[in-house]
């Protein structure tokens, strides 16, 4: 038997940033949009700046809608938290494997 592997991925534009989910099954990989959300900067001392608290509360809803379609998750909380651990709290460059037993 196959077994699916899921991800959710974080992307962030200029205007705007969304919360993917893929799933690959069989070697066949399938991407959704779960969570779309708005980008707009601040202005401080005459430059824009993007609006981490902003963009840090969207993501954490996304990925708690993402977890919402993955059936295998069983323990979304532990989930969500490890996840939005691991957003906030990562070097850059490190790769994690979050996956359920």
């Amino acid at each position: 038997m196959q077994q699916d592997n899921n991800y959710i991925a974080v992307d962030l534009g200029a205007e705007s940033g969304r919360i993917m989910l893929g799933n690959v099954t069989n070697e066949r990989l399938v991407l959704e949009e779960i969570y779309r959300f708005p980008n707009q900067p601040l202005k401080q001392n005459k430059t824009l700046r993007w609006d981490f608290n902003n963009i840090l509360s969207n993501i954490k809803k996304g990925i708690t809608e993402a977890v919402k379609y993955i059936r295998d998750w069983l323990y979304v909380y532990d989930h969500r938290t490890t996840i939005w651990k691991v957003l906030v709290e990562a070097e850059p460059g490190e790769i994690y494997n979050i996956d359920c037993w």
